[in-house]
């Protein structure tokens, strides 16, 4: 049982490692310095987001199902029951006419993470503006992921290049 325990702990570290060896300013930075908590609308339910930003974070995702903030998901590779593998965890929609988007959700499975995504919304289209895997800090983990964590995890460059959105 210790030698599984242990080969599960390599493989989590090992596709960590593989996120962190991202080359330098491979993620998408262009205007998210001044990203602030203040000029978003904190949106903590897929319910809350519109129906084209709903579908567009969907198609992203991979079109796989996604958990609502709260719910149960599959958050580990240890596979009990039938879960989504990604939950919402919060999202936030630009004051007035900007048509920026804030999304953010947990993945589950052997390496656990978040995928956080900036998006500008032009009529029908989107555009990424910042995109990438996060692993949170341990004092970001304290508490709830919140609207202002993920964003200052945008304006400070922790996202990581995975090429999901």
């Amino acid at each position: 049982m210790m030698a599984r325990s242990w080969v599960i702990v390599f493989f989590a570290l090992e596709s960590l490692s593989c996120a962190v060896a991202a080359p330098p300013g491979a993620v998408q930075r262009a205007g998210v310095a001044a990203l602030d908590e203040q000029d978003f609308i904190a949106l903590p339910s897929l319910r809350e987001l519109d129906p084209e930003v709903r579908a567009e974070l969907y198609r992203r995702a991979g079109g796989e199902p996604m958990a609502n903030a709260g719910e149960r998901f599959q958050s580990t590779d240890v596979v009990m029951e039938k879960l989504p593998s990604r939950r919402f965890v919060v999202g936030g929609r630009e004051r007035g006419a900007g048509g920026l988007w804030v999304l953010c959700y947990e993945h589950g499975g052997i390496a656990y993470h978040y995928h956080v995504g900036v998006l500008r919304r032009s009529g029908d289209a989107f555009a990424v503006v910042s995109a990438g895997q996060w692993v949170p800090k341990p004092k970001d983990l304290q508490g709830s992921i919140t609207l202002e964590k993920v964003l200052r995890a945008v304006r400070n460059g922790e996202l990581l290049d995975d090429g999901h959105w």
